[in-house]
């Protein structure tokens, strides 16, 4: 009987001992992890980034992220690492300063307003923050296109910069800053709204650039050309312009085209903000089905 008190008191002891460790441990845990959370919420609070730059709105997020992607996102890097190739190209078959190096900044403002055909595409499933949150159509298409902006327009300076340096043809310069900016603003209202209808396989998020999609078929190389085509007939009004000014010589009709472009520009890109932005609307959960898809 004393044998089995005592087991038992030395039972209870020790299982009050144990207590008392696994309480502290179980404290010092929970302390530990909030100190972790609140340093982390300290980060993310102070190291926002682009977010805590950018106005508080969809289209301002919409922005933020896309800026990131463009930054760091090696699909998009591929983008911008064809462009110095192409004006390396350009710039030596040139040779006398004449002919292809004229079409220099036309391709790069074409290639810039057409990359965001891919948006959705490259999200994938992340595409859901934008229906859950919910951001408005026209706010996830313009905060698309005005990223896209910012990295586009220097590279189109610095473009336009080299084909004038190169050719020495500066009477040129107004018509052809107004053909680029037909091909950028324009053709960024067709791609806002064709993207909104239409996706095509992309690479998903962390795999190569380089990598081809399953599910890409001819039929979507045919559809891009249709979409590069729309976006080049954008161009036509300040083109013949220009032509007019190379035939006549009178500088006049540069001017024009400028104003002609970026009037036109800007009118077709609030509209396919406007159009693009409501069929995302309309039909953002069956586009998220559909890029969800792309491996």
């Amino acid at each position: 009987m004393d044998c089995r008190a005592r087991t038992s008191g030395y039972c209870r002891g020790h299982t009050r001992a144990l207590a008392l460790v696994w309480r502290a441990a179980l404290r010092r845990a929970l302390s530990d992890a909030t100190a972790d959370a609140a340093r982390s919420n300290s980060k993310s609070v102070s190291g926002v980034g682009l977010f805590g730059r950018l106005p508080a709105t969809g289209w301002g997020a919409v922005m933020a992220r896309c800026l990131t992607y463009w930054l760091k996102d090696p699909r998009y890097s591929a983008t911008l690492l064809v462009l110095p190739a192409m004006a390396a190209a350009f710039w030596f078959i040139s040779g006398d300063g004449t002919g292809p190096i004229w079409a220099l900044p036309c391709f790069v403002a074409l290639l810039m307003a057409y990359s965001i055909s891919a948006d959705v595409g490259y999200d994938n499933t992340a595409f859901t923050l934008h229906l859950l949150a919910p951001v408005k159509g026209n706010h996830d298409r313009l905060g698309r296109a005005l990223a896209m902006f910012c990295i586009a327009v220097p590279f189109l300076v610095a473009m336009l910069a080299l084909t004038m340096i190169r050719t020495g043809g500066w009477g040129y310069l107004p018509g052809m800053i107004g053909i680029c900016a037909a091909l950028l603003l324009a053709g960024t209202g067709v791609v806002s709204v064709m993207s909104a209808r239409y996706t095509y396989p992309v690479p998903p998020p962390g795999a190569s650039p380089m990598k081809t999609p399953q599910g890409y078929t001819l039929l979507n190389v045919l559809i891009q050309f249709v979409i590069l085509g729309a976006v080049a007939l954008m161009a036509l009004p300040p083109v013949i312009l220009v032509i007019v000014q190379v035939v006549s010589g009178e500088a006049m009709w540069g001017w024009l085209a400028l104003a002609v472009g970026i009037a036109e520009g800007l009118g077709i890109f609030w509209l396919g903000i406007v159009l693009g932005g409501k069929w995302l609307d309309r039909r953002g959960p069956e586009l998220l089905q559909e890029v969800a898809q792309y491996r």
